[in-house]
């Protein structure tokens, strides 16, 4: 079975098993609301909250992971059809979960994984910049660039929401690539750098002058 990597497609063989993971638009909007999906990213991808306090944070470290788990599991479930009960487990008729064929790390590593690829699209950034770095998504509309798919690529609506955000972007920079000769916009970084360094040039030059 092909797996187009590269856009985010991912597959597990145990055995001669194999299922096959596509973080497509439409897996993206199975897992809830627009608030939701970035929720449940932030859980799968992010770190628990901590106070310092080892008797107060081991309690919410386990919720934590309770919940990091739960949410791993609904993203490999959001991004394939088939059953998959074997290879992350289940929960038995006693309430109990009972473990399936895959790591419980390894089935959080792939869930992160696959929402790079659906959510933020896991390529290099472009050269034109300007994005602030407190600049926050709360949100993730999969609709709205499923419709930009098909208003600006001309894909039909089942192309479109097939699509991963990684591929959705590589389609997009290729159909409006920035200008040559775009003058690229300073990053803060780039800002606080330059006039560090003015600052340090105009102080050595009145230096000079007033032992001149």
């Amino acid at each position: 079975m092909q797996v187009l990597t590269d856009i985010g497609e991912m597959g597990v063989q145990v055995g001669e098993r194999y299922v096959k993971f596509r973080p497509s638009l439409a897996a993206m909007a199975r897992l809830g609301t627009p608030k939701e999906i970035v929720e449940t990213f932030v859980t799968v991808c992010g770190a628990p909250p901590l106070s310092g306090n080892q008797v107060l944070d081991e309690p919410r470290v386990k919720s934590w992971r309770r919940d990091q788990f739960g949410c791993a599991v609904n993203v490999l479930y959001a991004c394939t059809d088939e059953a998959i009960d074997w290879l992350v487990g289940y929960v038995n008729e006693r309430y109990r979960y009972v473990r399936g064929a895959l790591p419980l790390a390894d089935i959080v590593g792939l869930a992160a994984g696959l929402l790079k690829h659906g959510v933020l699209g896991d390529i290099p950034p472009e050269a034109t910049r300007g994005a602030k770095k407190e600049d926050y998504l709360s949100e993730f509309k999969a609709r709205d660039f499923a419709a930009a798919a098909m208003a600006h690529l001309g894909a039909t609506e089942a192309q479109a929401w097939d699509m991963t955000m990684t591929s959705y972007i590589i389609a997009m920079r290729a159909k409006f690539p920035p200008a040559k000769d775009a003058k690229k916009v300073p990053t803060d970084d780039e800002y606080s750098h330059v006039k560090g360094w003015l600052a340090r040039v105009n102080k050595a030059r009145l230096e000079a002058a007033n032992h001149g």
